[in-house]
């Protein structure tokens, strides 16, 4: 039976969102993770920084790709399909059933929220990265 859930990704790591909302969409279950402009990426910003930029970089021809998205809930999404085996069926099933939101949408505002908190020293929101690469 599939469970809608509902991740607040405010402070929490991309990657430990990423992985629990992968494994909950692998079982079946609907995700909508809410926040996204919110959660934060370990590490220096200016070794983040200079990743995407290396990344961001590649895509930037239009013709044949990689395409990379530059908002908060595209990086979210991008990372959680990191995490699925998207190009089989089992996979390319899950990644429909994930929605990822810079904002908590009206239909999500009175829902029960998971919160996924990790407590790291040094980071930067996906908010602040979008902001830096330029949307």
């Amino acid at each position: 039976m599939a469970e809608q859930i509902v991740i607040d990704a405010e402070n929490g790591t991309i990657g430990r969102i990423a992985a629990f909302a992968a494994k909950q969409a692998l079982q079946g279950n609907k995700i909508a993770i809410v926040n996204c402009n919110d959660a934060v990426i370990s590490g220096k910003e200016k070794f983040t920084l200079a990743e995407y930029n290396k990344k961001f970089a590649r895509g930037k021809r239009r013709q044949v790709g990689p395409y990379y998205t530059r908002t908060p809930s595209g990086i979210m999404r991008r990372t959680v399909r990191g995490m699925i085996p998207y190009k089989q069926y089992r996979g390319e099933n899950a990644f429909k059933n994930i929605r990822c939101y810079d904002v908590v949408p009206q239909e999500f505002q009175s829902s029960k929220k998971i919160q996924i908190k990790s407590t790291v020293i040094q980071s930067l929101s996906l908010k602040r990265l979008c902001e830096l690469i330029g949307k």
